[in-house]
């Protein structure tokens, strides 16, 4: 029994009782590592960029997935996905930084609204081909804080793959979400 006043430890908040999200969202990239197979990321913005913050390897082989990688928003499916969930301003800078590199904005912002309605976004890699991702959404009391990837190779997580684990795994973003203390979706 914990005397009163006084909280139980809990290893995923911080000082000040503040909550960790690496450490909350640590065994939900494990749970779904040990469920899909595969490799589990979680990914946040960092200013016009999203990093990579934390994985769970699967299965081999091993995959261009390294911790602390920054990539552009608009580039690849979590930053797509956190891109997604932003603010207009932020979104219009992005778009506006991938139409300078030669993206086609306007079919990002199709895909963007897209993923808002559906919720996820399943896809093989442009960067590299022989990768597949399925990103979802996690968010916090103030919107959006990160997006949770499960990757892999594409010939052993394809399409289909990604398609029957979507619900899982929007199911834990939700679940890792209402941990956040986002308003919860409404089970």
């Amino acid at each position: 029994m914990v005397p009163a006043g006084r909280r139980r430890h809990d290893p995923a908040r911080g000082p000040g009782g503040r909550l960790n999200l690496r450490a909350a969202a640590r065994p939900v990239l494990q749970r779904l590592a040990a469920t899909t197979g595969e490799t589990v990321t979680l990914n946040v913005r960092n200013r016009g960029h999203r990093m990579r913050v934390d994985a769970v390897e699967g299965r081999p082989p091993a995959l261009p997935v390294p911790v602390g990688e920054t990539l552009p928003l608009h580039a690849g499916t979590a930053g797509k996905v956190l891109l997604a969930y932003l603010e207009r301003p932020a979104v219009e800078r992005a778009l506006a930084r991938a139409r300078a590199e030669g993206h086609d904005d306007r079919r990002l912002g199709e895909e963007l609204q897209a993923i808002r309605l559906r919720g996820y976004l399943a896809a093989v890699d442009a960067r590299h081909a022989d990768v597949a991702a399925l990103s979802a959404p996690v968010f916090g009391p103030s919107g959006i804080a990160a997006a949770l990837s499960v990757v892999g190779p594409a010939e052993r997580w394809g399409m289909e793959r990604m398609e029957e684990a979507a619900a899982l795994v929007c199911a834990e973003c939700a679940h890792l979400s209402v941990a956040l203390g986002a308003p919860s979706p409404g089970w």
